[in-house]
């Protein structure tokens, strides 16, 4: 999120003692900083307080949202982190003031219960979606006189139409594609098309924002291993029956919901791509969406830590080389010992890596005999285990970038074999996965 400084005035749902100050958003977080104090402090933390030598903090405590109404007249809610160094009320010789530090906000709506924040729908727009789903919302259109010539050429945008890609829960996900260009005469017309995931619920009742969140984190993790690259959240639109507004002739409407979770911002990092580099795009999935990706949620649950750890993994792309390595390892170790019921007491890596070698061995070999050992005696060394042995070398530098690619394209490949790809498509995406950590 780009850096933002909003004014208005704030007060704590559910009371009526409002203060003015700024929602300050840049790159070390964001932070509520008040003009004064949303509640009075006993006198014997005041005086405890301001008996010490330097001015002190008291953590106001509450469960509740801070909402506000910015300088032009926007609703915002912000929900802040409960821990009691995060609310800060400064003592000090001259004015009191606090400080919340901000979890996530949401712009143009007021949500006084944070345990209560649903949806009907949301729209989430992630990088190189468009480029995946590969659905052109532009087509060229010319005519021709009878000697050939050209007499007019038309650039026609359509509307965005969803396609259903799964039913999760009582979710649905669908992709959306939609071209947008300018609607008056200008010297140079840009076309833009872009693509969106479109989360909406299924029955009467509103998604709640966990589920939401959840969804959102599970779909990226397929995108990652879909594109092959880092993939974050560049926005998400939300829509609630409980956020409404009055037209002047008496009908209502939802506005849409702005919301910004540090979970999900994203962090500006872009590249064109092709959808040829990909390891594989949504037409691959052959009609085969709704069950491809069904399995690929209930793999997230099955694999629920092991997801967490590898693509939290990948969600950082300048993580130092050795944390990548180590965190790896141990969501191969996770995969292997969940997924394979004889593996589950096994504490030898090796056996192990070998064992995950051995499941995609019919699309390709990575390793070696001696660079599982190399592998294996890297992990003991940074764990450090076995440090005074000297005949167990570790893997050097070079080595170690190649190897780290190779055990995440191993990971992968196993993730996808249980997905409900047919057997050649499976194959394409496996080998040219393994022929690209071999790079």
């Amino acid at each position: 999120m780009e850096n933002r400084v909003i004014e208005g005035k704030w007060w704590i749902a559910g009371t009526e003692d409002e203060e003015s100050g700024n929602l300050v958003c840049d790159e070390k977080g964001w932070n509520l900083k008040l003009n004064g104090t949303f509640q009075q402090q006993p006198d014997e933390d005041l005086k405890h307080a301001l008996s010490q030598q330097r001015p002190r903090f008291i953590s106001p405590s509450t469960e509740n949202t801070v909402l506000g109404i910015t300088k032009d007249g926007k609703p915002i809610t912000l929900e802040y982190f409960p821990a009691k160094s995060s609310n800060l009320f400064l003592v000090g010789r001259g004015y009191n003031s606090e400080a919340y530090l901000i979890h996530r906000f949401f712009e143009n709506a007021h949500f006084p219960d944070p345990k209560a924040i649903t949806f009907k729908r949301v729209l989430v727009k992630f990088p190189f979606l468009y480029e995946w789903f590969g659905q052109s919302m532009v087509d060229v259109e010319r005519d021709r006189n009878e000697d050939g010539s050209a007499k007019e050429v038309r650039f026609v945008c359509k509307p965005g139409t969803k396609t259903p890609i799964g039913i999760v829960g009582d979710m649905s996900l669908a992709l959306r594609a939609y071209a947008t260009m300018p609607f008056f005469p200008a010297k140079n017309i840009s076309i833009t098309q872009e693509a969106e995931l479109v989360i909406e619920s299924t029955g009467a009742s509103e998604i709640s924002l966990k589920d939401i969140r959840a969804t959102i984190v599970t779909f990226r993790d397929f995108l990652t291993v879909a594109t092959g690259l880092h993939i974050s959240v560049k926005s998400i639109v939300g829509i609630t029956d409980s956020n409404k507004e009055n037209f002047p002739d008496g009908k209502t409407y939802n506005p849409e919901v702005l919301i910004h979770d540090r979970f999900f911002e994203n962090d500006g990092i872009q590249a064109d791509v092709k959808p040829n580099s990909m390891n594989f795009t949504f037409g691959e999935l052959a009609g085969n969406a709704d069950t491809i990706l069904k399995n690929w949620f209930q793999a997230s649950q099955k694999f629920k830590d092991v997801f967490n750890v590898y693509f939290s993994t990948l969600a950082v792309p300048n993580l130092n080389l050795r944390n990548k390595f180590a965190s790896v390892i141990a969501a191969i170790e996770g995969l292997m010992r969940i997924g394979d019921p004889s593996l589950r007491t096994e504490r030898s890596l090796f056996k192990i890596i070998n064992a995950l070698q051995d499941l995609i061995k019919p699309y390709g070999i990575l390793f070696t005999t001696n660079e599982i050992e190399l592998i294996v005696n890297t992990r003991n060394k940074f764990a450090h285990i076995e440090l005074t042995d000297p005949t167990r070398q570790p893997l050097d530098d070079h080595q170690l970038y190649d190897a780290t690619a190779k055990l995440c394209a191993m990971l992968e490949i196993a993730v996808l074999c249980d997905l409900g790809f047919d057997a050649q498509t499976l194959s394409n995406i496996a080998r040219r996965k393994i022929a690209e950590a071999k790079r």
